[in-house]
């Protein structure tokens, strides 16, 4: 793993970086930057330079999530409604009805969930493909 010290050069004003491998020699070196005077020093290791700021999500998998989010709470309504109609014609508590419906729609909804994830983390891989071959997103 490589450690990276990002910071901004005051007499140019511009963003510059030095990697390391090791995470002492980058602490080191960080301190000696803002010794100098350095602005906005920082020490990083590679997983947190990958990620983007801002990434949109896939309009997809932006529906997919709400579409999850939307059956899950449905299914808790629709079980409470169901359990309380069955419960005054059987005098009690009908929570198997209404277990059902809970189980059943909050299942659905993770899978959907699950699957609106899943395009999110391919556009991510996808993203970084075509970052790494060089191609404009």
């Amino acid at each position: 793993m490589a450690f990276y010290v990002k910071y901004r050069d005051q007499e140019t004003d511009s963003e510059k970086e030095i990697r390391y491998i090791v995470r002492s020699s980058a602490e080191s070196e960080a301190e000696r930057l803002r010794e100098e005077g350095q602005l906005d020093v920082i020490v990083m290791d590679e997983m947190r330079r990958n990620i983007k700021k801002y990434e949109p999500r896939n309009l997809v998998s932006m529906i997919l999530f709400a579409f999850g989010i939307v059956l899950i709470i449905l299914s808790l309504v629709i079980g409470m409604i169901i359990g309380i109609m069955d419960s005054r014609l059987s005098k009690g508590l009908s929570l198997w009805n209404a277990l059902v419906y809970w189980i059943y729609g909050g299942a659905a909804g993770f899978l959907f969930i699950g699957i609106a994830e899943i395009i999110t983390w391919l556009q991510r891989i996808h993203a970084a493909i075509q970052k790494s071959e060089g191609k404009p997103e």
